[in-house]
């Protein structure tokens, strides 16, 4: 199973609209990069994610982004992943696919990354924040 990330816009009884849709990684990369170190240093919204999934919005993204700098400071203070590697596809100037290996500490940067373009797409569109 893999978890997604996406922004929805909810605007006064109109139909919900997807701003923002992205991969945040496999079960076990989210169970063992994210959930388990959130559980371990009390970040509660992180630690949500693996088990229930996550919505957040409004005042509940500020806490959202603290959690965040707090799972990266820890990944990067205990090298999480970067000694291994993860196959991943990589598209040529062609619009070809190959096939290569990324180390999975820049694979939770870069996935980070997207959680934290989601947060400022959610503030700004007054959206909404789905992990699932």
């Amino acid at each position: 199973m893999a978890y997604h990330l996406s922004v929805h816009a909810e605007r006064d009884g109109a139909p919900r609209r997807e701003l923002y849709h992205k991969s945040l990684g496999a079960d076990e990369t989210v169970f063992g990069y994210w959930h388990l170190p959130a559980c371990d240093r009390g970040l509660a919204l992180v630690a949500q994610i693996y088990h229930e999934g996550l919505e957040v919005r409004g005042k509940q993204l500020d806490t959202l982004w603290d959690e965040l700098q707090r799972l990266e400071e820890h990944w990067r203070a205990t090298g999480a992943g970067k000694t291994l590697q993860i196959p991943h596809n990589v598209t040529d100037g062609r619009g070809s696919l190959s096939p290569a290996h990324v180390c999975v500490f820049d694979h939770l940067i870069e996935r980070l990354g997207f959680v934290q373009e989601a947060i400022r797409i959610a503030r700004e569109s007054e959206g909404v924040i789905e992990i699932s």
